[in-house]
């Protein structure tokens, strides 16, 4: 679902320890176009807030400036 949202040229999703929940959803993305890190992590909260639950929904936006897949 994060590919469908405007900028997102790549994504990976993982699964992060946390000592609240169990864990967190953390995603690492590669932008089409340089964005400010907090407006993007709002931006994709807000794109998939009605698309998915809660709990699938970053809670972690990593901005990666390498490829992630050759």
């Amino acid at each position: 679902m994060l590919l469908t949202l405007d900028n997102i040229k790549d994504a990976t999703v993982r699964g992060e320890k946390n000592c609240l929940v169990g864990q967190v959803v953390v995603a690492t993305v590669n932008l089409v176009e340089p964005e400010n890190p907090r407006e993007l992590k709002k931006r994709i909260r807000r794109g998939l807030k009605n698309r998915t639950a809660d709990f699938k929904i970053p809670h972690k936006v990593i901005v990666a400036e390498d490829e992630q897949f050759n």
